[in-house]
């Protein structure tokens, strides 16, 4: 299979405004080579996969097939300039480095005084908004200004002669904190290995706190970490502190959105684990309102993972409440106006997704959709090396639907194992399956004993051990075949 062009994955990912936009930024700017390139942006936007040949056999009657691979690159080149001119109005962060690029033009041309007035507009852009990195880049343009015109003062630039100290060392701290809440945050999601350390925060009185965006990520961190010690409340305390410092300055979301949405699906996720449900639900119809009402192009950086975690988030809460019925109103509603989620939808998410769909099926008593479901998983874990939690998904809704249509479910499990076992071998499934027991049996079962609400179905599925059950039905003449 050949492998995407870069320039076509790229033009693929726009959307349809940017790539209006990217045409009439070629027809302003427009020259021969923009023309051909405009053509190739169109063969290549066509294409429903990227090959070479087709991209040739386009322009077969034209010079331009001879030197394709330089009016690509000259096409990649037009394509950059014009996402970043369309996104310099959506994001502060974009305009003070184009602000920058003039500054350096200004002091070229010795215009020392017109700098210092947009350099001082700048800095307080910056101070507002937080960019670290950009305050210290437009002090640093201030000194070296000051050195050919002594008049500008920079003592009259800072509210304070330790300013740039305090900023320097608050960019420091910045980074390191988001260093250890991603260290954090991976062993959240998969606790092996030894746990992380206790980190020295600076004391009170330090300028980290006098920003919302350090601040708020010192109090992600605690609470990060008392949760990890098992303080699941004292956690939630900690998220709804750093949610609160976010929401009093909305502004700063749409510079670090990864940092707060990412905030706001640990803080979800401790609230469900506290039955906080109503509390749940309405921080991600929050999170949402939110995410839809920023423009800048890092949330459309984010666009794919925040869409699939508000669609699984949202029907882990109606299942957790109960609701299944708005549970699969919802989902089905979603898949009709999206038909191609799942192709950009990431695989685990994805997979989740599908998972709670058949809890709420399961829920309401549909369990021909449970198993339909389960199809759908097993089908996506075909293109998944890591067969750890689809053969997890697969076990858990087995054991459940199997007491509800026996036949079904056994020609399904048949037909699971036959792709199992053809991956790892039959004695490595017996061990694989010990190896899980422990951890299905109290976590998974606890998930599908909420979903019961059919007193005798509770207690028999209370009593139910999957592994006993698999290991019988291989001992059958069919299995054996199969292995």
């Amino acid at each position: 299979m050949q492998k995407n062009d870069e320039i076509y994955e790229l033009i693929h990912s726009m959307d349809a405004s940017e790539k209006r936009y990217f045409k009439r930024y070629s027809s302003i700017h427009s020259d021969r080579k923009d023309s051909i390139s405009i053509q190739i942006f169109d063969a290549l936007d066509k294409m429903k996969s990227y090959s070479d040949e087709k991209l040739k056999e386009y322009f077969k009657d034209q010079k331009t097939a001879q030197h394709i691979h330089v009016s690509k690159n000259y096409l990649l080149k037009n394509i950059l300039r014009s996402l970043r001119n369309y996104h310099q109005s959506f994001s502060k962060e974009s305009e003070l480095k184009d602000t920058l690029v003039e500054i350096e033009l200004l002091s070229q041309k010795k215009q020392y005084n017109l700098a210092f007035k947009i350099l001082t507009k700048a800095y307080k852009t910056a101070y507002q908004y937080e960019l670290f990195l950009q305050i210290l880049e437009i002090l640093q343009w201030i000194s070296r200004i000051q050195f050919y015109e002594p008049n500008l003062k920079l003592e009259d630039f800072l509210t304070s002669e330790n300013e740039l100290v305090n900023i320097l060392e608050v960019f420091t701290w910045d980074a390191k904190l988001e260093n250890y809440l991603y260290q954090l945050i991976r062993f959240f999601e998969n606790p092996i290995g030894k746990q992380p350390v206790s980190f020295e925060f600076p004391n009170e009185n330090h300028p980290i706190y006098q920003f919302i965006s350090t601040k708020s990520l010192v109090l992600f961190i605690k609470a990060l970490f008392v949760q990890i010690q098992g303080n699941t409340i004292e956690s939630f305390d900690y998220l709804k502190q750093a949610e609160k410092l976010y929401l009093d300055r909305q502004e700063l979301i749409a510079e670090k959105p990864t940092r707060y949405f990412l905030l706001l699906a640990i803080q979800i996720d401790t609230a469900i684990q506290l039955k906080y449900f109503p509390e749940a639900l309405q921080t991600i119809l929050n999170a949402k309102a939110i995410y839809d009402s920023l423009k800048t192009h890092k949330i459309k950086a984010i666009k794919d993972d925040f869409d699939a975690n508000f669609v699984y988030k949202l029907l882990l809460i109606y299942n957790s409440m109960g609701k299944f019925d708005q549970s699969i109103q919802y989902f089905e509603s979603f898949d009709s106006k999206n038909p191609d989620y799942d192709l950009s939808f990431p695989n685990h998410i994805l997979l989740n997704i599908w998972l709670q769909t058949a809890y709420a099926y399961f829920g309401a008593g549909n369990y021909q959709k449970v198993l339909d479901f389960l199809e759908l998983i097993r089908g996506r874990a075909f293109d998944n090396t890591d067969y750890h939690q689809p053969f997890i998904f697969w076990l858990n809704l087995l054991s459940v639907v199997k007491l509800q249509q026996k036949d079904a479910i056994t020609y399904k499990l048949e037909l699971f194992y036959r792709w199992f076992a053809s991956k790892i071998g039959h004695d490595k499934f017996i061990l694989f399956l010990d190896s899980l027991k422990p951890w299905f049996l109290e976590q998974n079962k606890e998930v599908l004993l909420n979903l019961s609400h059919n007193q005798p179905h509770f207690i028999e599925l209370q009593n139910f051990d999957i592994s006993l059950w698999i290991k019988s039905e291989l001992q059958n003449q069919t299995m054996l075949n199969l292995a």
